[in-house]
Parts: C-alpha cells; structure tokens; sequence
C-alpha cells in the first residue's frame, strides 16, 4: 500500500472515530427535540451549508494546486489538501452534533465527506 492510500485510510478512518466518540458520548441522552426541528434550526442549516461549501473547496482547491504544480509532489499535495478539507467537513457535523446534544445530526456531514473520499481515492497512477 502506498503512502498516500494510508493516509487517506487514516483520515477517512478519523471521521469513523469522531462518529464512534459522538456515539458513545451521546447515545444514553435523551433528544432534546425532534430531528426535523434541529435540522430546521438555522444554526444547523448554517453549518451544514459551510460543509457543503467546504465540500467543493475540497476539489477545487486541490484541482488548483495540481494545475500549479509539476509531477508526483504537487498531486501528493494536492490529495492531502483535498483530504484534510473533507475532514473539516466531518468537524462541521460533530460540532453541530455535540452542541445540539444530537449524534444523529453527524450523519449528514459524514455521507458527504465519505462520498468525497470515494471521489478520493488513490488510483495507481497516482501512487507515489
């Protein structure tokens, strides 16, 4: 396995313990409210739009620096860039879970960047 495939799987793996320490700390809570009124709770939606925002960064940002730089390093960059960000995406969902009292308003922010990382990742041609 290369260098950037296991840093992928750790980073992907990070979101998986963020789920499971949100889990743990939450699950004997009771839910203060619905789930339909905290996802209606403009803090929420708030949030979840800067993932969302930080979703397409990810690409963005990372396409740019692979256009700017030359050869196996600038797509190394690139692709921790791009992971790093959809982990902030993940952080988004936690942070909102935690102060919502919520484990279940994680999941959203989790599909999302999960749905990035398997945009995400490492092919063979790019194994450095």
């Amino acid at each position: 396995m290369n260098q950037l495939r296991i840093i992928w799987a750790a980073i992907l793996m990070s979101t998986v313990i963020y789920f499971v320490v949100l889990w743990t700390s939450l699950r004997n809570r009771p839910f203060t409210r619905a789930l339909e009124q905290s996802l209606r709770d403009p803090r929420t939606m708030a949030a979840y739009g800067v993932a969302i925002v930080l979703y397409f960064a990810a690409f963005i940002i990372a396409g740019g620096i692979e256009r700017r730089g030359h050869g196996d390093a600038a797509i190394r960059r690139a692709a921790i860039v791009r992971f790093a960000i959809l982990e902030s995406v993940c952080v988004i969902g936690l942070v909102v879970a935690f102060v919502e009292e919520d484990w279940r308003l994680y999941l959203p922010t989790f599909v999302l960047a999960f749905i990035g990382f398997a945009r995400s990742l490492p092919r063979e041609r790019y194994e450095v």
